[in-house]
């Protein structure tokens, strides 16, 4: 894909773009709904104080609240689609303001919940969970909730910290708007003089070129891009630290890393054998790189050569053709799984591949229960996009089957495991690609 040939955002073929009509049909449709479940959330004020009265009266505020946090989740989602893909569109940032604002509002109304159930005690709420078929899904949850007592907060706490989501949140978006869209670049030059363009769209196509000097220039104009605003991106940081510190004070955690870790029940001699692991082994990483290095010919490697083609002639491949290169590579998973891949792909359209002014950085998979699992990307025809798509396929595909086979309350999964089935997409993929090329130099 040539460099210079950025459309903007309007002019991108739909084939190119996720699938947004499928979540809402325009904006119009999110106005309404985002206005039906903002009056909905008064169902749920007949329910604190109450849910010590029975497993019929629990079950009922489970199924209210589970409805309504579904449908404010595909509200939060569809805003994020649609500035994840255009940092311009001002339409999608007041949409997300206003999702913030609910989700604030639906989680200080359902904060009384947790301080309730705690009280009524462990073995009262699993026997109604034997009682009612509507709650027979709940018993880890409760088993959980019990794990963690110690830092549930009184019900009046629980509300404060519900109110909480939308003002803590401008932190994290503030950096994402100052990087996504307020950031200007200054123009690269490639190997013949030429200036090209540098912004978060073509950055990532830029740096694998095989062309070293717009590499070089592309990697050292994009950081000083983030060097100018230093001081800002260093405020933002500091107050996002301030505010887990917060957090972690407030629920009585030892630190913030037993926090992250506790609710998913991970001890954290796990995630320091896990660095411990990796830093044993970063002489294998040393080695790759001088490997690089000694393969491209340099005296020396910089960051920017990290990316750089390896061949002197990279297939170019299309969409299509990297679906199917992915799909026979998942061929082991079975004839369901790759068909679900396909379809997903090339006619659910899950996937935003285009390169287009104001679309963010990086790749992601992303979605709700009531949602396809959508990926964000962008697509550059050579084998590096392959290996992303490959990648966040693994998340997207992990997310349906789980969202398939599990109840919404067990669904979501930590990133503690995230990365497991994305990376084992990934290798099957190249294992694929191998296997079925006499030649490495091919790729």
């Amino acid at each position: 894909m040539a460099i210079a040939s950025v459309l903007a955002r309007a002019d991108v073929p739909k084939e190119a773009t996720w699938n947004k009509e499928s979540v809402f049909a325009n904006d119009d449709a999110w106005q309404q709904e985002f206005e039906a479940v903002s009056t909905d959330l008064s169902q749920l004020d007949a329910f604190p104080g109450t849910l010590n009265q029975g497993a019929a009266q629990w079950a009922e505020y489970e199924e209210v609240s589970e409805a309504l946090r579904r449908r404010a989740a595909k509200l939060g989602f569809y805003a994020q689609m649609s500035v994840s893909v255009n940092g311009n569109d001002m339409t999608a940032k007041q949409q997300i303001g206003q999702a913030m604002g609910l989700f604030a509002k639906l989680n200080s109304r359902t904060a009384f919940a947790e301080p309730e159930l705690l009280a009524i005690g462990e073995d009262t709420l699993q026997s109604w969970i034997k009682s009612e078929p509507k709650l027979g899904h709940l018993s880890k949850y409760v088993s959980d909730l019990f794990r963690q007592q110690a830092h549930v907060r009184s019900a009046e706490v629980e509300a404060v910290l519900g109110m909480l989501t939308e003002p803590f949140g401008g932190t994290q978006q503030s950096a994402t708007e100052l990087s996504n869209v307020d950031l200007r670049f200054e123009p690269a030059i490639d190997e013949s003089g030429e200036g090209i363009p540098v912004n978060q769209s073509v950055r990532g196509i830029a740096i694998s070129s095989s062309d070293r000097t717009l590499r070089r220039t592309v990697w050292q104009n994009y950081m000083d891009g983030y060097l100018a605003y230093k001081n800002t991106f260093a405020s933002t940081y500091l107050t996002s630290v301030k505010q887990a510190a917060f957090m972690t004070r407030v629920r009585n955690y030892e630190s913030t890393l037993h926090r992250q870790l506790f609710q998913h029940n991970i001890p954290v001699e796990v995630f320091h054998n896990l660095i411990d692991t990796f830093k044993k082994n970063l002489p294998t990483w040393h080695r790759y790189w001088d490997v690089r290095r000694r393969a491209l010919g340099y005296e020396t490697i910089h960051p920017w050569d990290i990316w750089a083609p390896l061949t002197e002639n990279e297939p170019k491949v299309d969409f299509g053709q990297a679906v199917d290169m992915i799909a026979q590579g998942m061929t082991p998973l079975g004839e369901d799984y790759v068909r679900i891949l396909q379809q997903g792909c090339l006619q659910d359209r899950w996937v935003d591949s285009s390169v287009n002014e104001g679309k963010r950085q990086g790749a992601f998979s992303y979605g709700t229960y009531d949602t396809f699992p959508f990926i964000m990307m962008t697509f550059s025809d050579d084998l590096g996009s392959v290996s992303t798509l490959a990648h966040e396929l693994g998340h997207s595909m992990h997310s349906y089957f789980s969202r398939k086979t599990q109840p919404y309350a067990y669904a979501g999964y930590s990133l503690f495991v995230a990365e497991v089935a994305s990376n084992f997409n990934q290798a099957l993929t190249r294992a694929h690609l191998f296997s079925s090329h006499s030649d490495d130099r091919d790729f």
